[in-house]
């Protein structure tokens, strides 16, 4: 079994549909594609606790 290094991102969760994760913390949410980390904050300070994948991948 082989694992991938993932960099960036800050973590206080993981959401995670079992082939992809998330890595949550306050109001953002970073997720890797092609091993990039892509990271995505959530206007007027919302909190992404509890966040999960959606069915279509989002």
């Amino acid at each position: 079994m082989s694992f991938d290094v993932l960099e960036g991102g800050q973590i206080r969760e993981i959401a995670t549909d079992g082939t992809r994760l998330a890595t949550l913390n306050g109001n953002s949410a970073t997720w890797w594609e092609d091993g990039v980390p892509v990271t995505a904050h959530l206007p007027g300070g919302m909190p992404v606790d509890g966040a999960r994948w959606s069915d279509d991948g989002t």
